[in-house]
Parts: structure tokens; C-alpha cells; sequence
């Protein structure tokens, strides 16, 4: 069980991350880098960016201003919290399922994906295709 006060949680986070990168090298060294554009009631509450470089796409998710959003509770900001909140995924290029590094979970992509579904038990995301 990751308990986020001991430092597990970012430890986990720093693992998955540098393995993703170390498969997807040239992604990360050369690929181009995409902002992502969120909506919704919570839009304003997400950074993220994309890479990409021929067919593989990675997409990194953080929430921001998490306190506003938890209402000053030490809960991290995961599922229902981001109510209509979205990413609008119309402009990357491939069309295929995301898997979630840190969750094992396949996303779908389409014109918009919820972030309920992207944050739905983890508070940050790092998406890969291809």
C-alpha cells in the first residue's frame, strides 16, 4: 500500500516515470512537445503536455491548486472531485488506447476524456501509445 506521507507514493512515481522513459527514449530526446487543453469546471486546476515522434505519443497529467479543489482536505484530488473537468484530446495524433503507466488502466481516446476517468485512482497521470 502506498501511504503518501513516507515518501513510498514519490519513490513508486520516480520508478515508473524513468522506465517509461528509458523504453521510450527517443520519444522524450527528439519527439515534439504539445500542450494539452483541459475544460470544464476544474480545467484550470491541470498542467499537462505531450510528447510525440512518429507513432508513440506520451502524455504527462498533474493536477494544480489541489487544496481548492479538496476543500483544504489532505485527500488527494482523484475521481469525482474533478466533476465535468476534461481533455480535449481532438488534436493528438493517434487514435489508439492510452495505458496509464502508474494504474495499468487503457483509456479510450476521443474528442474529450474525462479526467475523473484519467485521475480516477491516482492524482497524477503518465499516459503512453505506441
Amino acid at each position: 500500500m502506498l501511504i503518501p506521507c513516507d515518501g513510498r507514493i514519490k519513490l513508486y512515481v520516480t520508478r515508473q516515470s524513468l522506465r517509461f522513459r528509458k523504453r521510450s527514449g527517443d520519444l522524450f530526446r527528439t519527439g515534439a512537445y504539445l500542450s494539452l487543453a483541459f475544460g470544464g469546471t476544474f480545467g484550470e486546476h491541470l498542467c499537462g503536455f505531450a510528447r510525440v515522434l512518429d507513432n508513440s505519443l506520451a502524455l504527462v497529467i498533474v493536477p494544480r491548486f489541489c487544496a481548492l479543489l479538496t476543500g483544504g482536505r489532505q485527500t488527494p484530488p482523484i475521481g469525482a472531485v474533478w466533476e465535468d473537468t476534461f481533455l480535449d484530446s481532438a488534436s493528438l495524433p493517434r487514435k489508439s488506447p492510452f495505458i496509464n503507466v502508474f494504474t495499468g488502466e487503457v483509456l479510450e481516446p476521443g474528442g474529450t476524456i474525462p479526467v475523473r476517468d484519467i485521475l480516477s485512482r491516482f492524482p497524477v497521470a503518465l499516459l503512453g501509445q505506441g
